[in-house]
């Protein structure tokens, strides 16, 4: 029975394991949590169609880092939005294709500007 991914083990790591809970395979899969702007978020997963992906989701969020905000125009009026829209995309991948998929990702999403996004690689638990 498969409990489910999560992106760190909740268990503690030791060749012994409580009765009931089966193996767990450490490091064999990696989450992969990208931000990227939301015009590029088709084309990030248009590039990802055929990878060899577990799962992927895409939630779209709002945020900021070292860019801050921005000025809008409302009402011919300006106003500071202290958020940033941007799409969040999680997929899980086997280890050995992670390289592989990092650099389908920043090969669309990379403009080398401040604000293109974030990429964050962690190690999944896998429980069987």
């Amino acid at each position: 029975m498969q409990l489910g991914l999560v992106s760190q083990p909740i268990l503690p790591i030791s060749p012994v394991l409580p009765a009931g809970l089966g193996g767990v395979t450490l490091g064999s899969m990696k989450q992969i949590v990208t931000v990227v702007r939301p015009h590029l978020a088709e084309e990030v997963l248009a590039s990802l169609r055929r990878a060899p992906i577990e799962a992927l989701s895409v939630t779209e969020i709002k945020g900021f880092g070292r860019q801050k905000s921005y000025l809008d125009e409302y009402q011919e009026t300006e106003y500071s939005t202290a958020f940033i829209p941007k799409v969040e995309i999680t997929l899980y991948v086997d280890d050995s294709r992670c390289e592989e998929i990092l650099e389908k990702i920043v090969s669309v999403a990379r403009s080398g500007r401040i604000g293109d996004g974030k990429i964050f690689v962690l190690p999944v638990a896998e429980y069987l």
